[in-house]
C-alpha cells in the first residue's frame, strides 16, 4: 500500500505541475483572488436576501409542519439546558438523544441560539450556512477538476437556479433535516471527486467523515450510502479483478478499494452504535409507520397516489417541478443535449476520447454521481408513503451528474487532476476565442442564477399574503399562553378538532417561546394521531382539556386525515359539550375557518405544603363569570393516607369580600377509601358583579404524623393536596 500511495503522490505532484504550466496563465493568482472576493460578495448578498425574507415572511409566523416544531422544541430545550448547566453538558445531552430521524440538527439549533438568540432567524441560519457551504464546495471542486474559474462560475450559476431552497416545507425556510441533508449530500460528492474516486487516502478519510455526519443528521441516508458505497465497491472490485487478469492498473484499483474500506469503517464505527441505540424508535417509525402499519396508505392517498404508475413517477415529477424547478430542469436538459452534440462531433472528427471518457476515474465519477441519483429514487419510490419534501436530496447528485458529463464531453476536464498524464492541447480550451466563450457562458449562467435567487427570496410568500388571518390565529396562541402563565398552568391540555399546521399543543408551545418567552409544556387532549378515532374518545379528550379550539364553520376542508373526518361527523356534539363545560373566550374568522377558543374554568389554589393541605387551610381564587355559569367548586385528591378511620375532617368554606367580611358557603366531603371529593356550592346572589373572588377553605381536625407514630413529620396535616380543582354545575 505504501508503494501505491507513493505512486499516487508522484502523479499528483506531476498533475499540479502540468495544470499550472498548461491551463493557467501568469495572471492566475490575480484571477483566484478576484474569484474568491466575488464569491464572498455573492454569499453576503444571499444572506441579506435570506435575512430580509425570514423577517418579512417567516419569523413572525407560527412554525408550520410537525417536523419543524419537533426540532425547534428540541433545540430550545438544549438551549435552556446549556444556559442552566453549561454548553458541554447540553452537548452531551443532545448526543445522547434517542430519536428515529437524526440527532445533530437540534445541537446545531442550540449553537445558533447561543450565538444569535433563541429566534427563528437564528435557527434557520443553520440552513443558510450549509447552503453556502455547498456552493463553496462545488465551486472549488469544479475549479480543481477543470483548472478554470469560468467553469466553476458556470456550475455555480446552474446550482443557484434550483427551486429547492424556497420550497415552503423542507427548504431553507424550514428548520428540519431535509435541507441540510441536501447540502451535505452534495458536499459528500465533492469529497469523493477530490479523492479521485477514493484513490487519495486523505480525501477518502474526509469522505468517511462526511458520510458519518450525513448519517447522524438523517438516519435514513445510511440506507442510501450503504447501497451507493456497496455498488461502487462491487464495481471497483470487478475492475480490480479484470486488471489483475490483464496485469495492468490493479495496484491503483486496489488502493481505491482499501481507501473505500477505510471510509466505510469510519461510518460503521461511529454510526452503528447510535442506530442500535435507537432501534425501537427506528422500528416504530420506519417499519410500522412505512411498511406494516396503515399510515403509509393514508400518506399515499393524501398525495393523490391511486395507481402503481403514479407511485413510480411521483418523485420524478416532484423533483422536476418542486425541487429543481422548471428553469433548472430545462437548463440541465439543454446542457446534456449540448454535451451530446459536442461529443458526437468530436467522435466524428476522430478526437482521442479514450483519454477522457475511457479513463476509469472519469467514468467512475460519472457512475458514482448516477448512483447517488438512482439509489435515493429507488428507495423512496419503494416506500408506499410519499412525501413532497424528500426528493430534494437528489439536487446535488443530479447537478454533479450533468456537470461531469458536460466537462467530460467538452474536454474541459483537467485530465492531469485524475490521471497525472499531460493533457492534450485542446482540453485546456487555451485559445482566446474559447476563453471569451467560456467567460460569456459563465456570466450568463451567473446572471440567471443570481436573478433566480433574487426572485425566489424577493417575492411575497403565502403567509404574508394572509398576514391578518395569521395574526388572528396567533392571538389564540397568545390567549392560551398568557392565561396559562397567569394561572401557573405548566401542562395545559388543549383540544383541537382539526389536525392542521396552525393549531396543536406543540405549535402553541413554540409560538409562545418565540413571541412571549413563556416556557410551558402544553399537551394535546386526546393524544393526537392522524387515524380515525371513536367519538367517545374524542369527547373524553374534550372533557379533560383546559382549552379547546373548536371549528364552527369551514369554507374549505383541512387535510382529510381520518381524525379530522371523525371530528367532522360529531361536530354538533363537540360544540354542544364545549358550550356546556367551558367558557368561550374568543371567536375568529381566519384562513377560511370560523374558530372559537374555549377555556375550562380554572381555580387557582394556594396553601400547598409539600403535597398536603395543613391546618392553616387553603385559599382559592376564581373568576366571577365562571362561578355564575357553573356554581360549584369540586376538589378531588387521594385519601389512601388518611388516618381518621371514618371520622373524616369536615370542610368549612367562606367567601371573602373586599371589605373584610365573609359569607359561609355549603361544603361537603365524601371519600371511598382511595380518593376524596369536596364540593363547595355558591349562591349567585352573594357574588360581586365582576372580577374575581377568593374562597377560604378550612377543616375542623388535623393529625400530626410524629404524634401518631406514622412518621417524623411535625406538621399539622389534613388532606393531600387536590390533584384536580375544577368548576362544575
Amino acid at each position: 500500500m505504501t508503494k501505491c500511495q507513493g505512486w499516487w503522490d508522484r502523479r499528483r505532484k506531476a498533475s499540479r505541475m502540468t495544470v499550472t504550466s498548461v491551463c493557467e496563465s501568469p495572471n492566475a493568482r490575480g484571477r483566484s483572488t478576484l474569484s474568491i472576493l466575488l464569491f464572498c460578495v455573492l454569499a453576503v448578498m444571499q444572506y441579506l436576501l435570506f435575512r430580509t425574507m425570514i423577517e418579512r415572511e417567516i419569523a413572525w409566523v407560527y412554525p408550520f409542519s410537525h417536523d419543524q416544531v419537533k426540532y425547534l422544541i428540541s433545540a430550545h430545550q438544549l438551549y435552556e439546558h446549556a444556559l442552566t448547566h453549561g454548553f458541554v453538558e447540553a452537548l452531551q445531552r443532545g448526543l445522547a438523544t434517542i430519536t428515529p430521524n437524526g440527532l445533530l440538527l437540534p445541537i446545531h439549533g442550540m449553537i445558533a441560539f447561543l450565538l444569535g438568540g433563541p429566534t427563528r432567524l437564528s435557527a434557520l441560519t443553520v440552513n443558510f450556512v450549509y447552503w453556502i457551504a455547498l456552493q463553496g464546495a462545488v465551486f472549488w471542486t469544479l475549479r480543481w477538476l477543470t483548472g478554470r474559474w469560468t467553469v466553476a462560475w458556470f456550475g455555480l450559476g446552474l446550482l443557484l437556479l434550483a427551486r429547492a431552497p424556497m420550497q415552503t416545507e423542507g427548504s431553507i425556510l424550514d428548520f428540519r433535516i431535509d435541507f441540510v441533508t441536501l447540502c451535505l449530500f452534495g458536499i459528500l460528492i465533492c469529497a469523493v471527486i477530490r479523492s479521485n474516486l477514493f484513490l487519495d487516502r486523505k480525501w477518502a478519510i474526509v469522505v468517511g467523515a462526511m458520510a458519518t455526519v450525513i448519517c447522524l443528521f438523517r438516519y435514513l441516508t445510511a440506507v442510501y450510502l450503504l447501497l451507493i458505497f456497496g455498488l461502487t465497491f462491487v464495481g471497483l472490485l470487478g475492475v480490480w479483478i479484470v486488471s489483475r487478469l490483464k496485469r495492468r492498473g490493479a495496484m491503483e484499483t486496489g488502493g481505491r478499494l482499501v481507501n473505500m474500506a477505510i471510509a466505510a469503517a469510519i461510518v460503521v464505527v461511529v454510526c452503528v452504535p447510535v442506530l442500535l441505540r435507537s432501534y425501537e424508535e427506528l422500528r416504530d417509525y420506519y417499519v410500522v409507520g412505512h411498511v406494516t402499519g396503515p399510515e403509509k396508505g393514508i400518506r399515499a392517498r393524501l398525495e393523490g397516489i391511486t395507481s402503481s404508475s403514479e407511485a413510480l413517477w411521483y418523485y420524478y415529477r416532484s423533483f422536476r417541478s418542486d425541487h429543481a424547478g422548471v428553469t433548472m430542469w430545462r437548463a440541465m436538459r439543454n446542457i446534456l443535449l449540448a454535451a451530446g452534440v459536442i461529443w458526437l462531433g468530436r467522435a466524428l472528427l476522430g478526437k482521442p476520447w479514450g483519454d477522457i471518457s475511457g479513463r476509469l476515474a472519469a467514468r467512475g465519477l460519472i457512475a458514482f454521481a448516477g448512483l447517488c441519483v438512482l439509489v435515493p429514487y429507488v428507495v423512496l419510490t419503494s416506500d408506499e408513503a410519499k412525501s413532497p419534501v424528500v426528493a430534494n436530496i437528489m439536487i446535488g447528485p443530479a447537478w454533479w451528474l450533468v456537470m461531469l458529463v458536460l466537462i467530460a464531453c467538452t474536454g474541459l476536464i483537467s485530465l492531469p487532476r485524475l490521471t497525472g498524464d499531460p493533457a492534450p492541447r485542446w482540453i485546456c480550451w487555451h485559445s482566446q476565442f474559447s476563453r471569451i466563450v467560456l467567460v460569456l457562458v459563465a456570466c450568463i449562467s451567473m446572471w440567471m442564477g443570481i436573478t433566480r435567487q433574487a426572485s425566489l427570496f424577493g417575492h411575497r410568500g403565502r403567509y404574508s399574503l394572509v398576514k391578518d388571518d395569521i395574526g388572528k390565529i396567533l392571538s389564540l396562541h397568545d390567549e392560551i399562553g398568557l392565561r396559562s402563565a397567569k394561572l401557573d398552568m405548566k401542562e395545559p391540555r388543549i383540544f383541537i378538532d382539526r389536525i392542521a399546521d396552525y393549531m396543536a399543543a406543540r405549535i402553541v408551545k413554540v409560538s409562545q417561546l418565540e413571541r412571549n418567552q413563556i416556557y410551558f409544556e402544553p399537551q394535546d387532549s386526546p393524544a393526537l394521531h392522524i387515524f380515525e378515532m371513536p367519538a367517545d374518545e374524542i369527547l373524553a379528550g374534550l372533557r379533560a382539556a383546559d382549552f379547546a379550539v373548536v371549528t364552527l364553520h369551514e369554507q374549505q376542508q383541512t387535510v382529510p386525515y381520518p381524525y379530522n373526518e371523525s371530528c367532522r361527523r360529531i361536530q354538533a356534539d363537540i360544540i354542544r359539550l364545549a358550550d356546556e363545560i367551558m367558557l368561550p373566550l374568543r371567536e375568529i374568522e381566519a384562513l377560511g375557518f370560523t374558530l372559537r377558543l374555549y377555556m375550562r374554568p380554572t381555580v387557582a389554589l394556594s396553601g400547598d405544603s409539600a403535597g398536603w393541605l395543613t391546618a392553616d387551610g387553603a385559599t382559592m381564587t376564581v373568576d366571577i363569570e365562571a362561578l355564575k355559569k357553573f356554581g360549584t367548586i369540586t376538589l378531588t385528591g387521594e385519601s389512601s393516607l388518611f388516618p381518621f378511620k371514618g371520622d373524616n375532617p369536615t370542610p368549612r368554606a367562606k367567601l371573602l369580600r373586599t371589605n373584610g367580611e365573609s359569607v359561609d358557603l355549603p361544603a361537603e366531603m365524601v371519600t371511598d377509601g382511595e380518593r376524596y371529593v369536596i364540593n363547595i356550592r355558591l349562591n349567585h346572589e352573594t357574588l360581586p358583579p365582576e372580577g374575581s373572588v377568593q374562597i377560604r377553605l378550612d377543616f375542623d381536625k388535623y393529625f400530626i404524623p410524629m404524634e401518631i407514630g406514622t412518621g417524623p413529620d411535625p406538621r399539622k396535616l389534613v388532606i393531600m393536596t387536590p390533584r384536580e380543582v375544577r368548576l362544575t354545575r
